[in-house]
């Protein structure tokens, strides 16, 4: 049977919690009680027994100051409660992933993907069209230093391995984020094409620190040879890429394909010889300007949001 200790450190792990009085005195009873067991031993003993009472008390503390929102309690904060079910449900892929990058420590909550009618309260639109099949992805960014964190400069996005990330990114696949800092921590809830269909190519989460709206090119690596994505080691700043493990079965080659070479029929100019005005451009012209005046979110009081016409 789980022991009354165990019980009260699982308790300290759940949702806003602090310990209370009564579970630091639950912790200094029983090590009064191994004490008194312990009456015929020596003092040495008798300390042992009240530091580790006391460290239970500290390691309590500490985790309960530093759990982070689960991707469901972070949808709640924005007001998203269908969102927050969709996380709890079987199709949401739940990692937890941490890692550090100088001054940063950045955590992969966890990912979910469907038709948005169902997973979400808010909905989205371009010119005037419903975008019915979404992935959304939440992250946790926070200072190894402790101090408070600024939602400022970020940039959080999708990869698909095989793409070129300067033409797929969560900006080319018509997404976006909420975002929100909690306790000194920012998280960020991005949303954007259901990119389930490449779950067979490979698929990352990257966050890195912009210089602008659009992501840092200098930030990743690109091998057009293999398809891969990785990190650059001499960028000067945040540059984290994440594994995103959508199950392989979901995905839709003939799908994907059709995306692709719809994707790459903007990049070309829609057949023209000139890319028209309001077209996703290829590098160099794709600018901070170009893509702020593309995909501005608006969010009415019916939670539906708009995304402006290309």
């Amino acid at each position: 049977m789980e022991n009354k200790l165990d019980k009260m450190l699982k308790t300290a792990l759940s949702a806003d919690f602090l310990p209370e009085k009564s579970i630091n005195d639950e912790i200094l009873e029983r090590a009064k009680e191994k004490s008194d067991m312990s009456k015929t031993g020596n003092k040495k003993a008798k300390i042992a027994v009240i530091a580790c009472a006391a460290a239970a008390v500290c390691t309590i503390t500490a985790a309960a100051a530093y759990r982070l929102l689960s991707p469901s309690e972070a949808a709640e904060r924005v007001d998203n409660p269908a969102l927050s079910q969709a996380f709890e449900s079987e199709d949401a892929v739940l990692t937890g992933e941490t890692r550090t990058d100088g001054e940063y420590s950045v955590t992969f909550l966890g990912a979910v993907s469907g038709k948005n009618s169902t997973i979400s309260d808010n909905l989205y639109f371009l010119n005037g069209e419903l975008l019915d099949e979404r992935t959304y992805a939440v992250v946790a960014i926070s200072r190894t230093d402790g101090k408070p964190m600024e939602d400022k400069n970020l940039f959080v996005t999708p990869f698909i391995k095989g793409l070129d990330p300067l033409r797929y990114n969560i900006v080319t696949m018509k997404g976006g984020y909420r975002g929100f800092t909690e306790n000194g921590v920012v998280y960020r809830i991005i949303n954007c094409d259901n990119i389930e269909m490449f779950a067979d190519r490979g698929l990352y989460i990257g966050v890195s620190a912009a210089k602008g709206v659009f992501f840092d090119r200098d930030a990743y690596i690109y091998n057009a040879e293999t398809g891969e994505i990785t990190e650059n080691p001499d960028f000067e700043g945040l540059n984290l890429l994440f594994e995103l493990p959508i199950d392989v079965s979901k995905a839709d080659p003939d799908a994907a394909a059709n995306y692709i070479s719809e994707k790459e029929g903007l990049y070309s100019g829609s057949d023209s010889e000139e890319p028209s005005e309001g077209d996703i451009l290829p590098e160099p012209e794709v600018t901070d300007e170009t893509v702020s005046e593309l995909y501005e979110w608006e969010l009415d009081d019916e939670g539906a949001v708009y995304i402006k016409s290309e």
